[in-house]
């Protein structure tokens, strides 16, 4: 660990346990050419350097360090070599117990004043940006004692006289700043749920640092890896998990509902988050004492995330299929949607909290309704639940962010949209389109550059069904465009039949047809050459249109030459 001494302004470098008591600062970042870095402080004869904002804050820092006996402090913005990936791995992986082992923690709040007092209704105290960044949370929570500063360095208060405003601004309760409940006892630790929820509000500049900053506060370590994006929130949780079975960890919601009369079956998921803001409102949520079953353990396998849980399946029980209907709008029962139930409860009251699963291709299942979490009443769970069960829940997630093309992977979304499919163009001409399988009738809907079709199917569980879009072109030539769900997983093809009609075209898909094996491909992507001048391609991705989520159908044309 590398300190600053108070009274020579030297770096002083303390390995192994062997350090000298030393004052702690948090506080946010100004612009980069604002602070003192560590190149900084060991050139200060530079006029430049003891000009910036950066070193006022920092010399202020020491003074008070010295008003209070102690001779050393630490700054993230000097103490750090920040050019050695090295050395800032290690640091960000020691950072908690840094603050931890501090005498005290100093909160410097420079768009603070101190003429105005922290309580009022629209103090800058409560709007202060320290509260809405990433890394001062474990600042908070880590300190034995931490003390808060106006932008001119007077004392605000501590964490114990202004533990009510903190508790308001933060959602943190009186346990957990105070670490001691109402009793003076120890409290209960916090719940990974809670944890999350405390830094649900909060944000950091680089993507990954939303992840990074909570690692001391779950007691984890990782490699710091910058570059990985998202992909760091997820290696969180999966840490989380190898050291501790609270099943907390799932009790999140996905945010942006989309249009209310489309609720059922509107967001589909894997079991991790994909960031803290989804757990927004997940404070309630409690580690339960008592186990209403024997908790086993999490495991992250190439087939998904391993879980074992209490599953009632919905259409073996009226009572579930009662319930879902109140809780969700254009509800359809099947038999390949689960009630899985997590060993949690709330602070609100004693009903089990359950999420709701589908049934995928190879065993493994999804989430879907990810926007909610039920509730299910009391000991209800007992009756509703009807085996205990070890399945796989797909990371879809990973699967999206790890550039997987040949074969989609996409655990089905239910709506199809295709766009831009009418056109004159080059005496391209939309013929019809024929319903397949499941499928009801064509919605239509308006869209820039063209118009549009959505298709909804009457059974969204989608185990298979598609249809086709049958094109003529300079009156001769006729091909189709074919996309549909097989065993839940996105397909499409095209097909150049100029002799046969869009029905005949559609029945080249069903068992025992001409092209049913292009359905197990599982193509997101394809092209094909239909004439000598024209080819056509078509591409699926996961997207939205016109506030609906779905499998995004993209048509597009290339000419050889203008006809």
């Amino acid at each position: 660990m590398r300190l600053l001494n108070c009274e020579t302004f030297k770096l002083e470098n303390f390995p192994g346990t062997e350090k000298p008591p030393y004052a702690i600062l948090s506080h946010t970042w100004g612009k980069d050419e604002d602070e003192v870095t560590l190149q900084g402080v060991q050139g200060l004869e530079a006029v430049e350097v003891t000009n910036r904002p950066g070193f006022a804050k920092i010399t202020n820092f020491c003074r008070e360090a010295i008003v209070q006996d102690l001779r050393y402090v630490w700054v993230d913005t000097c103490c750090i070599d920040k050019t050695s990936s090295s050395e800032l791995s290690e640091a960000i992986n020691s950072m908690f117990r840094w603050y931890q082992e501090a005498e005290v923690c100093y909160v410097y709040l420079a768009d603070v004043p101190s003429d105005e007092d922290p309580h009022f209704e629209d103090s800058a105290f409560r709007r202060s940006r320290w509260f809405t960044r990433g890394w001062t949370l474990q600042e908070l929570l880590a300190p034995s004692s931490v003390i808060f500063y106006s932008k001119d360095w007077i004392e605000i208060g501590t964490v114990p006289t202004l533990q009510e405003l903190l508790t308001q601004i933060t959602g943190i309760e009186r346990q957990n700043l105070l670490d001691e409940d109402a009793a003076g006892s120890l409290p209960e630790m916090p719940c990974v749920a809670q944890i999350m929820s405390w830094a649900s509000k909060r944000w950091s500049t680089r993507l990954e640092d939303v992840a990074y900053s909570l690692m001391g506060l779950f007691g984890v370590h990782m490699p710091i890896i910058y570059g990985e994006g998202n992909n760091a929130f997820r290696r969180l949780q999966l840490a989380i998990m190898e050291d501790s079975n609270d099943q907390t960890i799932f009790m999140w919601k996905a945010s942006g509902l989309l249009d209310p009369d489309r609720e059922w079956a509107s967001t589909v998921s894997g079991l991790l988050a994909s960031s803290p803001s989804q757990f927004k409102d997940s404070a309630h949520f409690r580690i339960r004492r008592t186990h209403k079953f024997t908790p086993k353990p999490f495991a992250c396998t190439n087939m998904g995330l391993q879980v074992t849980l209490p599953l009632a399946y919905v259409s073996k029980n009226p009572e579930n299929e009662t319930m879902l209907a109140q809780e969700f709008s254009k509800f359809t029962a099947s038999e390949h949607l689960v009630i899985a139930f997590f060993d949690c409860a709330t602070s609100r009251n004693q009903d089990t909290p359950a999420i709701l699963l589908q049934q995928g291709s190879e065993g493994q299942y999804s989430r879907v309704c990810s926007h909610k979490i039920l509730q299910v009443k009391g000991d209800a769970k007992l009756r509703l639940a009807t085996e205990m069960k070890t399945i796989y829940i797909e990371d879809l997630d990973f699967v999206r962010r790890s550039g997987i093309k040949k074969k989609n992977r996409f655990i089905c979304l239910p709506l199809i949209i295709f766009k831009n499919v009418f056109t004159e163009m080059y005496r391209i001409r939309l013929k019809s389109g024929s319903p397949l399988g499941q499928f009801s009738e064509w919605i239509r809907a308006a869209d820039v550059g063209g118009e549009s079709l959505m298709l909804q199917p009457k059974d969204w569980q989608l185990r298979d069904t598609g249809g086709v879009l049958s094109y003529e072109y300079l009156e001769h030539s006729r091909f189709a465009v074919a996309v549909g769900y097989h065993n839940c997983r996105i397909w499409c093809d095209i097909v150049v039949e100029k002799s046969l009609s869009e029905d005949e075209m559609a029945e080249m898909y069903k068992p025992g047809g001409a092209r049913e094996h292009v359905k197990k491909l599982y193509l997101d992507r394809t092209s094909t050459l239909v004439s000598g001048t024209l080819s056509v391609s078509v591409t699926v991705k996961r997207g939205s249109f016109a506030g609906y989520t779905g499998n995004v159908v993209d048509i597009r044309f290339m000419f050889k030459s203008r006809i």
